[in-house]
């Protein structure tokens, strides 16, 4: 068995003057702090004028914070809706998310392709150097991260990575996904300046059965780059794709039939002693049953898990955490009113293995 701690809410509907909190991101920061983001919608709706807001623990997840917003939709163009937060820690400790602004009054199938224009999503990056208690002026970097042909675009949801090894170690690679017409495809976006300008990598092939969406990724010991997203089809398993040049292309994506999806996104991280961790509903067609998996071979195998939610269990993001701990922050739906909770849990131990 796994020591877990209560769950403890973080975002509940309602909090604030907000409908609902949806779309979680969760980091550790240099600081020592737990940093939470979160959409928060006027409805329910994907697009209800949502900002991006925080809260902050300095207790490991056992409290938490005021709420802080860290963008609005009044400061980015004058309104429309902020998603998809994604953030990242450089090597100075400067804090970097990336969203997207959806146009006032659209969804994701009525906007328009390109990189300009009222209809347009574009991409924006924020930057805190006081870990996440206030927010630079969002930058539009719609031309560096976006592709022309995309109508879509959506970083992460969750976290991007710092590459600690190899010949691009300290490399910033934001997970992105993007759509034209019906069909999605990843790649990510990855900074050799600590944040300042983005390069845009190739995106990964699938087949035809593929719709490789919201997406995450994690370095491997070898400096490696394991992409896992989320399929927008049939076929219910998460998607991988490695890339050994730091994340600029990737290998074809394939399937994982270990990885049972319900076509929802997932979080993965890399603990300090080299495991991987990974969360999702475990379920083929429900978003329910959320899951907590261990592997300590790159995650060839997942023989370690943890059931956190038994119902409903959603979006969700992962931290490491100091003794030997690990915190997931994720949704869950009560009363047909979406939360956002956190719990954390002890890490298990692979054969032979001391702490």
């Amino acid at each position: 068995m796994i020591a877990l701690a209560a769950a403890v809410t973080v975002f509940a509907s309602g909090e604030d003057g907000f409908n609902t909190y949806r779309i979680p991101a969760l980091i550790r920061t240099s600081k020592g702090t737990l940093l939470a983001f979160a959409e928060a919608r006027a409805s329910q709706a994907d697009a209800a004028n949502n900002a991006i807001v925080t809260k902050i623990s300095e207790d490991g997840g056992v409290t938490w914070g005021r709420m802080g917003v860290c963008q609005s939709p009044t400061k980015v163009l004058n309104g429309g809706s902020l998603n998809n937060p994604c953030v990242v820690e450089n090597r100075s400790g400067r804090l970097i998310v990336h969203f997207q602004r959806y146009p006032k009054d659209s969804h994701e199938f009525d906007v328009a392709a390109g990189l300009e224009g009222p209809k347009v999503v574009k991409g924006y990056q924020t930057e805190s150097r006081d870990g996440g208690v206030t927010w630079s002026v969002p930058q539009d970097i719609t031309r560096q991260i976006k592709p022309p042909e995309a109508v879509t675009i959506a970083s992460g949801p969750g976290i991007g990575i710092r590459l600690e090894r190899g010949k691009h170690k300290n490399r910033l690679v934001m997970p992105y996904n993007y759509r034209v017409g019906n069909r999605w495809w990843v790649y990510c976006a990855y900074s050799d300046d600590e944040g300042r300008h983005w390069k845009r990598g190739l995106r990964v092939d699938q087949p035809d059965e593929m719709n490789a969406n919201e997406v995450q990724v994690v370095e491997l010991a070898s400096g490696d780059v394991l992409l896992n997203a989320r399929n927008q089809a049939k076929r219910k398993e998460r998607v991988l794709a490695m890339s050994t040049d730091g994340g600029a292309t990737f290998s074809p994506a394939a399937f994982d039939s270990r990885l049972i999806d319900p076509v929802c996104q997932g979080s993965i991280i890399r603990l300090g002693n080299g495991y991987l961790v990974f969360s999702n509903p475990v379920h083929a067609t429900k978003r329910e049953n959320g899951v907590v998996r261990f592997s300590w071979d790159e995650g060839r195998t997942w023989p370690i898990s943890s059931s956190i939610e038994l119902g409903s269990f959603q979006y969700s993001s992962l931290a490491a955490m100091p003794d030997n701990r690990v915190g997931v922050l994720y949704e869950t739906v009560v009363n047909g009113n979406y939360q956002i909770r956190f719990q954390s849990m002890v890490i298990p131990l692979a054969p032979g293995q001391k702490f």
